[in-house]
Order: structure tokens, then C-alpha cells, then sequence
């Protein structure tokens, strides 16, 4: 299950777009480490690869094999720089 924050909720109704999850590849050794997936605006390049979700009226697109657990995506500045990401992500 996915949460969106009212700020975050906010900067991606102003850019008027589709935001999708992109899940970086997982990390192989002695504990498989899987790093938060990174939030983007705008449609995958491989929409067969995803699955179409409408979360508090934002069209989001998925990873097919996203894992069903509860995060939220948030926005986070950095000298005046904005960027959607996600939190509650476990790395192991």
C-alpha cells in the first residue's frame, strides 16, 4: 500500500504528470540488500514491465513485482532542488 504526503501530493499535481517507481537492481551477498526504488515523473520506457495504479488521484505505475508493503512517497528539498522519494523502505 502507497501513501502520498499533501506536499508531495502537491508538487506532482503542478507538474501535471504519471509518476513511476523504479526499483534499482538488487544487491547480492551475504544479505540480499534491495535500495528504495527511485520516484520519477512521467511513463516507464517499459510499460509491459508495470503495473497501472490511481493513488489519491495520481495515476502511479509499478513495478510488477513491487513488493505489498506500506510506504510513503514524500518530497524532500535540498537547496531549493525538489525530489519525490519514497519512505519506510527496508533495505534487507
Amino acid at each position: 500500500m502507497i501513501s502520498i504526503t499533501p506536499s508531495a501530493l502537491s508538487y506532482i499535481k503542478q507538474r501535471d504528470q504519471a509518476l513511476h517507481l523504479a526499483l534499482p537492481p538488487m544487491i547480492y551477498g551475504e544479505f540480499n540488500v534491495q535500495e528504495p526504488p527511485d520516484v520519477k515523473l512521467g511513463l516507464p520506457a517499459k510499460m509491459a514491465a508495470y503495473d497501472l495504479q490511481h493513488i489519491e488521484g495520481i495515476t502511479v505505475y509499478l513495478p510488477v513485482d513491487f513488493p505489498a508493503i506500506p510506504l510513503t512517497i514524500n518530497v524532500t528539498s535540498f537547496f531549493g532542488f525538489k525530489k519525490l522519494v519514497v519512505e519506510g523502505w527496508q533495505l534487507v
